[in-house]
């Protein structure tokens, strides 16, 4: 039996096993990746959700203002240039009253400006409606100056319920009608439902139709009230001050993101690529009910991750196509090495041939006495003829295990062809060698019974040498070859030292 084991990888493992390994390695690089890329969202929704929270002291700064000061005996609507646009008056503030303005404040008058929106009558200065405009257009400007403060605000507006709108820029004036005034002047508006002065409401995300170029807005609100010169004392709602805020502008990130990031009501259904989706219900004083996500573009997030580890992927490629080379590389080793030892092998008992011995001589490090002894199943023709072939392989099969497992592991067997063994053993001393294969032969003959009716008979020829002085293998083999013959022609069952 061929006791040569192919220890060699089969083709498809040589590719799979490094290519099991990179994918590893991708996976783990990946998770790193998706893990900077959730620290990077959070950052962002914590800066969002900071922006916010600067926009909501703003607007309770100029709520504060707009509830506690009013300036009646101060005389400036009539600097004010006036315009009729679509049925309503329009006030703007002349060039005149610009320069008056603050150094601080005249930057912004200047570059921003305001205007107030209401009916007609209030281009008539007499009117009511111009005189209630008198007590609150002297702060307009900080209208102007605080919806600068922060970039993603892009508006500021005051609603009375008197029926006109204070509005920073001026160009937000181009989106007031006539039906919008009416619904600032009714007091069940649905927009004044749920203000509370302490909390601020926020509408939205939702799309103008005339303003921001119809990009979608936020509007944070808190209700402005009156107070009431009579015996009662009382406080009377007469609107809302809002800061509009451009969402997109909100939302996009400073961190490098590929994909963008979504806010959107509670309740609304988000997306299958919504990743890391964050309920947002209260930020500061601001009453949210909200939801933020990461819209994942999958192709872009493929793309971005290629090329921000493009050198990481490159090296796992390298790595690979190394792996590969070097698994050949040892397989082609390894097989060449099997078809050697295989080719030094018998293939019926696994023990080495002549081939497969003579090379063993070659490369042993001989020491202290060699005995080397050349032996033959006595009458093995005769097995055959009358057991048959197979009987006959399991007497060869069962002499080559008796020799085997009768000499240490440093000596060896090997199989000459037919019923000839080769055995090479080591000893410190010449009888003792002499003795063990004597030993080595009776334990054969009296186990054969075990193999073969009757059992069986071996002969030999033995010669042993100082290993200083061991002749060439093949005068050797000329010798025990020659003890051998004479063992067989006198009487056979003995070994001829």
């Amino acid at each position: 039996m061929n006791s040569v084991k192919k220890l060699t990888i089969r083709k498809s493992g040589i590719f799979v096993i490094p290519f099991v390994a990179a994918i590893i390695l991708i996976v783990i690089l990946l998770e790193t990746h998706i893990a900077m890329l959730t620290n990077d969202i959070d950052e962002e929704y914590g800066r969002i959700e900071r922006s916010l929270e600067r926009a909501s002291k703003v607007l309770f700064a100029l709520d504060y203002t707009l509830n506690n000061y009013s300036k009646k005996n101060i005389k400036v609507l009539n600097q004010h240039q006036r315009k009729i646009y679509d049925g309503l008056c329009v006030l703007f503030p002349s060039d005149d009253l610009k320069q008056k303005e603050s150094a601080y404040l005249q930057p912004n008058i200047i570059k921003e400006s305001y205007a107030v929106i209401g009916k007609k009558d209030l281009c008539n200065f007499d009117s009511d409606l111009a005189s209630n405009v008198e007590s609150r257009i002297v702060m307009a400007p900080m209208l102007t100056l605080l919806h600068n403060l922060d970039s993603p605000t892009v508006g500021v507006h005051f609603l009375h319920t008197d029926g006109y709108i204070i509005v920073s820029p001026q160009a937000f004036a181009k989106s007031i009608t006539a039906e919008l005034i009416e619904k600032v002047q009714n007091p069940d508006w649905d927009l004044y439902d749920n203000l509370n002065s302490t909390t601020i409401k926020v509408r939205g995300p939702y799309k103008p139709k005339r303003l921001n170029n119809g990009e979608p807005l936020l509007t944070l609100m808190l209700p402005v009230f009156e107070h009431a010169q009579d015996d009662d004392n009382r406080d009377f709602f007469k609107g809302t001050v809002g800061l509009d805020i451009d969402v997109a502008k909100l939302l996009s990130p400073t961190e490098p993101l590929t994909s963008p990031i979504e806010l959107v009501r509670a309740g609304e259904a988000v997306p299958s690529n919504a990743f890391m989706v964050e309920a947002v219900d209260k930020i500061g004083s601001i009453r949210m009910h909200h939801q933020f996500y990461y819209a994942v573009n999958y192709k872009d997030e493929v793309l971005h991750f290629l090329a921000k580890r493009k050198t990481l992927l490159t090296i796992i490629l390298i790595l690979y196509l190394l792996a590969v080379l070097v698994l050949l590389f040892i397989n082609s080793y390894k097989e060449k090495d099997y078809f050697k030892e295989l080719a030094a092998r018998d293939p019926l008992t696994g023990l080495r041939n002549r081939r497969g011995f003579e090379a063993f001589m070659q490369q042993k490090v001989h020491s202290e006495f060699v005995a080397i002894a050349l032996i033959d199943i006595d009458n093995f023709k005769s097995i055959n003829d009358t057991y048959g072939h197979d009987v006959g392989d399991d007497v060869i099969t069962f002499l080559a295990n008796e020799l085997k497992s009768n000499i240490r592991a440093s000596d060896t067997v090997a199989r000459f062809g037919g019923e000839e063994f080769i055995v090479y053993l080591t000893g410190k001393e010449q009888d003792g060698l002499s003795s063990t294969l004597e030993r080595v032969r009776e334990r054969i003959i009296s186990d054969s019974g075990n193999v073969v009716e009757h059992g069986f008979t071996v002969s030999g020829g033995i010669a042993i040498y100082d290993s200083n002085k061991l002749p060439p293998f093949e005068d050797i083999f000329k010798v025990i070859d020659n003890k051998l013959y004479y063992a067989k022609r006198h009487g056979k069952n003995q070994l001829i030292h």
